[in-house]
């Protein structure tokens, strides 16, 4: 995985970003951080590429930018069944044989975040931007780490598309968020809504990510998303192991009956 290089096409679109950045930064200057990669590694060429001489301060590998490792040497043929026992583990707690779990990738993403910051409050001159050329999962993690969102959270973002470029833009009290000069993550949370006559229907909620936490609220509000009446609604399940109902105390736990209101309302802080 680590050797395939980029399409004619990816090399467009790598261009393309690299142009799209330039658009973006102007003449600031910008610190690179590039996964080791070799597709990577070609994307981050083109960016270069688009920018003036003398206006990148740094240019730096990071291994801990990597894409997740699926194993050594993957099996297509094998492919179909590992994908499937991933979806029953869940994509975050999953490790591939010979590789690694989600879990395993927030760790050195984390380290890596640790380290960035470290860099800004220990440079005399930091660049006025940070470019960070790595991939869609580890995009994924990144911002799970530093918006704090719960693995249910991070479970509902979708990938970016290739050569995708996420901005986080800091405000005045020195907090960052997803800016419009680049694409908007995609998040969709699927809920089951049980009615009173007795159905159920799966629906989606949209844009998940950018709804003000605890995400978890009564359920007129969530029916209010969804549009539907509220009054029609027996109960709307969330997963195998926690509801939300009409009266927001009832918390459903697969793995006992002794889980608090305390603990959900602690959880979904962050969820």
């Amino acid at each position: 995985d680590n050797r395939l290089k980029l399409s004619d096409l990816g090399h467009q679109q790598a261009n393309a970003v690299g142009l799209r950045i330039k658009k973006l930064v102007g003449d600031e200057s910008v610190g690179i951080l590039v996964s080791p990669f070799v597709r990577t590694q070609q994307t981050c060429a083109e960016v270069v590429n688009a920018l003036d001489p003398g206006q990148v301060a740094y240019l730096r590998q990071d291994p801990r930018l990597r894409e997740q490792e699926w194993g050594n040497f993957q099996c297509t043929r094998s492919s179909p069944a590992i994908l499937k026992e991933r979806d029953t583990v869940g994509r975050f707690f999953y490790r591939f044989q010979t590789g690694e779990s989600g879990a395993d990738v927030y760790d050195r993403v984390s380290s890596f975040f640790q380290s960035l910051f470290r860099q800004f409050d220990g440079a005399a001159k930091p660049p006025e931007n940070i470019i960070i050329v790595s991939h869609g999962l580890t995009m994924r993690f990144f911002c799970m780490r530093y918006f704090r969102w719960g693995v249910e959270t991070f479970e509902t973002v979708w990938n970016p598309g290739n050569c995708d470029m996420w901005v986080l833009g800091k405000d005045s009290k020195g907090r960052y968020s997803f800016n419009a000069d680049g694409s908007t993550p995609r998040s969709t949370k699927k809920i089951l809504v049980k009615f009173a006559d007795g159905h159920s229907e799966e629906k989606v909620i949209s844009d998940w990510i950018f709804i003000p936490p605890p995400r978890r609220r009564d359920q007129d509000w969530l029916c209010d998303q969804i549009g539907i009446d509220p009054d029609t609604v027996e109960e709307i399940v969330f997963d195998e192991w926690k509801k939300a109902t009409s009266n927001k105390r009832a918390i459903i736990s697969s793995v006992g009956e002794h889980m608090l209101d305390t603990n959900e309302k602690d959880c979904e802080a962050y969820c």
